[in-house]
């Protein structure tokens, strides 16, 4: 039977997500600006591939080494650096032996050398066809063969390491999440236009909208923040959050949606407005809402 639990688990400092350390009782502390942390409103934390923790806020980026912090932002005397302290998100990616982050910002993308620790922006030139299609970046994923794929408010993008140029899909659509799953398929969530598959090769394979009169059909064209495969359910599920509407999850053979709706003890307009998925090892998915902490599915 699957079971949701309401945790109250607020966080009383947003830093680390670390639902694991709450749970399993793990000793661990707060960080916040009193420690060096640029800002306290933070938006998504990564741990990359040589174990530094690296933290996206509204005081730019932050790099943490498990002593002290390191601050990545705006100079005005550096002009292909941040043009603003807002990071949403970051991506590490690999090419050719060289580590960088990839930065999703609401004025541009930016990207980061670990190595050299040198910004380049990539920003939309309306006369240059190759460049970003917008501004406002929303979602990315590392893809095949030297590319990565950027969502942004206005259509999807990948870019390419050996032309240092961005090829357009889909330039009519609002994409808010990106997922690419095992098979080489990207999943576009959308603010209005419903879930996408997208094939790199082959383009659009299909797209999923809500329908009032089909109770199989996604519970709402406004996709926020999270997807992932189903590890318990197999790679032939996808779970698909929807802010108010709750989460949905998919089977992806055939085309059908599971509803899984907000929890009706937690106060209108408040639940799952953002949240991320985990899977831990004793089947169960952990969301994490704002404000309202997390929710804990036991899949068995």
């Amino acid at each position: 039977m699957i079971r949701l639990t309401h945790g109250l688990l607020f966080w009383t400092f947003i830093l680390f997500a670390c639902w694991n350390t709450c749970v399993y009782g793990f000793r661990y502390r707060h960080l916040s600006v009193q420690q060096g942390l640029a800002n306290h409103v933070v938006y998504d934390i990564i741990q990359d591939s040589h174990g530094f923790m690296w933290i996206a806020s509204e005081g730019g980026l932050d790099r943490y080494d498990g002593y002290s912090f390191k601050n990545f932002s705006h100079d005005q005397n550096q002009p292909q650096g941040l043009i603003s302290n807002h990071v949403s998100r970051i991506l590490e990616s690999n090419y050719r032996g060289v580590r960088y982050l990839w930065l999703d910002t609401i004025n541009g993308l930016f990207r980061l050398n670990i190595q050299t620790e040198k910004i380049e922006n990539f920003r939309r030139n309306p006369e240059d066809t190759t460049s970003i299609s917008w501004n406002n970046i929303r979602a990315m994923a590392n893809g095949d063969g030297g590319t990565v794929w950027i969502g942004t408010s206005r259509g999807l993008n990948r870019y390419n390491y050996e032309t240092k140029q961005f090829s357009h899909y889909l330039p009519n659509t609002n994409i808010n999440e990106m997922y690419l799953d095992p098979d080489g398929i990207l999943w576009l969530g959308t603010r209005g236009d419903g879930l996408i598959k997208f094939s790199p090769e082959d383009g659009v394979l299909a797209q999923y909208k809500h329908a009032a009169d089909d109770p199989g059909s996604i519970s709402s064209n406004f996709i926020t923040r999270g997807m992932l495969d189903s590890e318990f359910f197999g790679n032939n599920f996808l779970w698909v959050s929807l802010g108010k509407k709750g989460f949905n999850l998919l089977d992806k053979k055939s085309g059908k949606f599971t509803r899984f709706a907000p929890n009706p003890q937690t106060p209108e307009g408040a639940t799952c407005v953002h949240f991320e998925t985990h899977l831990n090892g004793k089947h169960q998915l952990w969301i994490r809402s704002h404000p309202w902490g997390y929710h804990v599915m036991d899949l068995s």
